[in-house]
């Protein structure tokens, strides 16, 4: 097995988890607050809170339990200062307004939470002439040897930053499969020279003289030079 240094360095890690960990807190105290607001404006006496509540009298100061009399007939909770305004419609809308704040901030957490485990889960590596990729939550692989190669570019965050990186795209034209290659690490620079010829050395195994297969060799002598 032949590792790539497509991975993250040290110190592009403890970036990416400071900056992931700040803006996921973020995230969540958004999400807190819309939860809240939700909580305190969604009437008690609407599906699914009436499943959890008492005869509605409990709630009714005046102590007969029916629609007109007390103070309110939406019997709002009151949660960190925020109070129900008395009004089923207009406690719904602000409760519907907490919700997407609530959403808001739980996507935004989660999608900084992923980027932390992406940094660290980065790594590529050949076995013979196949490669593997890992990425946030799987590892795919691809006969370098067979799969018909050309070089691309992607762009991907790293902390706070957008970075286009140069990448091999390869396809497998027997099954569909496709896998992207870095040709950069993960704030590292370039792949060093052995580790770009060993990837041409991979992708031209096998080679004939059909134009996709000169279009790979082609691909293959440009990372030899140190083209990427």
């Amino acid at each position: 097995m032949y590792m790539l240094s497509v991975g993250a360095t040290g110190e592009e890690r403890a970036k990416a988890v400071l900056s992931g960990l700040f803006a996921g807190l973020i995230g969540l105290a958004v999400a807190v607050f819309g939860f809240s607001f939700a909580y305190a404006f969604y009437p008690r006496d609407y599906f699914p809170r009436s499943l959890f509540q008492e005869d509605p009298a409990e709630f009714d100061p005046s102590g007969y339990g029916v629609p007109g009399f007390g103070s309110s007939v939406s019997y709002s909770s009151e949660l960190f200062g925020i109070e129900g305004t008395g009004s089923a419609s207009t406690d719904l809308l602000f409760a519907g307004v907490g919700l997407v704040f609530f959403t808001i901030g739980m996507l935004w957490a989660t999608s900084f939470l992923l980027l932390i485990v992406r940094t660290f889960r980065a790594a590529a590596w050949l076995d013979g002439t196949r490669a593997h990729v890992r990425g946030t939550f799987r590892t795919r692989s691809i006969d370098l040897a067979t799969a018909y190669v050309s070089k691309g570019a992607v762009t991907s965050r790293i902390g706070h930053r957008l970075i286009s990186t140069p990448v091999l795209e390869a396809r497998d034209p027997a099954t569909g499969n496709r896998l992207t290659i870095r040709l950069e690490g993960l704030g590292s620079g370039g792949l060093p020279p052995n580790e770009l010829r060993a990837l041409a050395d991979a992708m031209s195994t096998g080679r004939g003289d059909s134009a996709d297969d000169r279009d790979v060799l082609a691909v293959a002598e440009n990372l030899r030079a140190g083209r990427p």
